[in-house]
């Protein structure tokens, strides 16, 4: 079945803390965890406190950088990849996103050669654990250093070549949003699927998109998850909003919309259904 989650994305002026009780008490069955945030409570505390109050983990954002462009080498960044890993079976996550790090000097072929190399180094752990490992295709104005797979077509490619059921995909409406006008094409990837992160994209500055909520009669969003209910996508859908520029009190409403939203996409599963409104 269809579950929502609220990335931490959504209400980031909450603490960690303060999310996990107050998704709990809003009726937010799971969230996705910010690794920044869990980092000021600390893996321990936050585990205690996610099993406390019986909220689930949709993902976890997220190990990577195997480039080297944030700094780090590749041995390291595969460590504490690993080291993730192994927290998310403890809280029972459904799946980690990974950010490969931008190109950096290596050339494109290196560059996922590398990133092939590190998944299969990751599996053996995330098969261990229960976990899935995710790539995050996004938008090229947005990518910077986070990423240097900016279709889904480069993605595939690369899971196609590593061909383990533990390593997929995370399909964000928000960096997808110029394929989803193929609507068509969308059931080919269910299989592929981790997670599906729910958001629209704005026109902003300097013609970067801007992440933002969706709207309940947004037509090709509700398309969308039409199609992939129909080709058998039973996973999470995640909302994740750009929640910077709202205040901390104003975060109950948003979540309330999230559910909102949630009834209103999952309100009939069949994708005629769908289609028909």
């Amino acid at each position: 079945m269809l579950r929502l989650a609220v990335h931490q994305a959504t209400t980031s002026k909450w603490g960690f803390e303060e999310a996990a009780l107050e998704y709990a008490r809003l009726g937010i069955p799971a969230i996705g965890v910010d690794r920044r945030k869990l980092a000021e409570i600390g893996e321990e505390k936050a585990g205690d406190l996610l099993e406390h109050v019986g909220l689930g983990v949709s993902s976890i954002t997220a190990v990577g950088g195997f480039t080297g462009s944030d700094g780090r080498s590749y041995k390291l960044s595969v460590q504490d990849a690993l080291g993730v890993i192994r927290w998310a079976g403890e809280v029972k996550a459904h799946c980690i996103i990974v950010n490969t790090g931008s190109r950096a000097r290596h050339t494109f072929n290196h560059a996922r050669r590398i990133v092939r190399d590190a998944l299969r180094e990751l599996i053996p752990a995330a098969v261990e654990a229960g976990v899935t490992i995710a790539l995050e295709p996004m938008h090229p104005a947005a990518a910077g250093d986070v990423t240097f797979l900016t279709t889904l077509e480069e993605t595939l490619e690369i899971l196609s070549a590593v061909d383990h059921p533990r390593a997929k995909l995370v399909l964000d409406l928000f960096h997808c949003s110029g394929f989803l006008k193929e609507v068509d094409r969308l059931g080919e990837l269910v299989p592929a699927i981790a997670l599906v992160q729910v958001a629209d994209a704005a026109q902003g500055s300097d013609r970067v998109p801007i992440r933002c909520r969706v709207d309940g009669e947004n037509a090709l969003v509700k398309e969308v998850l039409a199609t992939l209910v129909s080709h058998g996508y039973q996973g999470f859908l995640e909302m994740e909003w750009e929640g910077s520029g709202l205040e901390p009190d104003q975060y109950p409403q948003v979540l309330q919309q999230a559910k909102d939203l949630f009834a209103v996409l999952v309100s009939k599963t069949e994708a005629r259904s769908f289609l028909a409104e």
